[in-house]
């Protein structure tokens, strides 16, 4: 810290560019994927495991590396192999606003004689709940009403003579879970829960009023030892990865002025244009126009934290400039951002 800075800004200045009303959700479109924690060889599915297609964080993704599509690979079909899909079943048609994750903890305070405030909280129970109602009488919402297992089997909605028989003692079956938010194409959610266990099926009804379906199914959420997770949260869409340009299009770039007739630019690292090459614009005006400025090779641009600096060369000496942009433009592709403009700078002496 460098202490009190000597003055400040406005809400517009400081805090504006930080909010992102592009930030904001909704469920548009939803899927349940669900599958069984355990294969039918007995093998345990690790979501950490590099095979079965993992993102930044080493875990599990149900997006394409592109970071902009839904993996095509995920859904079990009857001519799939383990090695070629990942033998997930979709859920199907759900109730309007019925999929929901509720967090459930205990705290131990600590109150003292001294004191009106609790003075230490320690977690005294940690759980989570996983609700959806499924509208569909599928053969897959039948066997989850059952318990069943789901590994190895093969669909049968539509076979004659269909019979699915429930035996006099359940055995619990851990399942693994895939939540999906869709907002359209460009931007897609998704909450991975590795393992989850059966805590409550909502009643079945016989009527005009409501399909033929459970009202809700509730699994809790269980730490898985392979994982050593119990949820995680995955994003893309371009929609998403255009945020990583976010800081860099509104926040303003800080040019310092160094000796040599040169400047430092420091600015938010736009993180979604890949390898990325930096150029810079300069204003001597505020009413003139922006014209191409040198960026030095040496020293080659550096990142620190969530910030890049470059240098600019080349400035006439004692000279007052209006503002700088910088533009990153993407190794492969040609994609390119451009930053706000910075404030107003002087050129050293020499």
């Amino acid at each position: 810290m460098a202490g009190l800075p000597s003055t400040g800004g406005t809400y517009n200045s400081v805090i504006a560019p930080t909010n992102n009303p592009l930030d904001i959700r909704y469920g548009q479109t939803v899927a349940v994927f669900i599958r069984d924690y355990v294969d039918a060889s007995g093998n345990v599915r690790n979501l950490s495991d590099p095979n079965c297609g993992v993102g930044t964080s080493g875990l599990f993704t149900p997006f394409a590396a592109d970071g902009l599509t839904i993996r095509n690979d995920l859904l079990w079909n009857s001519t799939a192999t383990a090695s070629t899909n990942q033998g997930w079943f979709n859920l199907g048609l759900l109730k309007e606003d019925s999929i929901s994750v509720q967090a459930d903890f205990s705290v131990q305070e600590t109150p003292t004689a001294q004191t009106l405030r609790t003075t230490r909280n320690v977690f005294t129970k940690l759980d989570g709940k996983v609700m959806m109602t499924a509208l569909e009488n599928s053969d897959l919402v039948k066997r989850l009403r059952f318990n069943l297992s789901l590994s190895g089997w093969t669909p049968e909605d539509g076979q004659s003579g269909y019979q699915l028989a429930r035996a006099a003692q359940d055995v619990m079956v851990e399942r693994q879970l895939i939540l999906f938010l869709i907002d359209t194409d460009s931007h897609l959610v998704a909450e991975v829960f590795p393992r989850v266990a059966l805590d409550k099926i909502g009643k079945l009804e016989f009527g005009r009023k409501a399909p033929y379906s459970p009202e809700g199914f509730t699994y809790s959420v269980l730490p898985d030892p392979y994982s050593q997770q119990a949820q995680w949260i995955c994003e893309a869409g371009i929609g998403w990865t255009q945020e990583a340009e976010f800081g860099f299009i509104n926040t303003a770039p800080t040019v310092t002025p160094i000796t040599g007739l040169k400047a430092n630019v420091v600015f938010p690292t736009p993180t979604d244009i890949v390898t990325p090459t930096y150029t810079a614009q300069i204003q001597t005006t505020a009413t003139g126009s922006f014209a191409a400025a040198t960026v030095a090779t040496t020293p080659a641009p550096t990142i620190s934290g969530a910030y890049t600096t470059i240098q600019v060369t080349g400035l006439t000496a004692s000279t007052a400039y209006n503002a700088l942009k910088v533009t990153a433009t993407a190794a492969t592709g040609g994609r390119s951002v451009t930053s706000a403009a910075s404030a107003s700078f002087t050129a050293t002496s020499a």
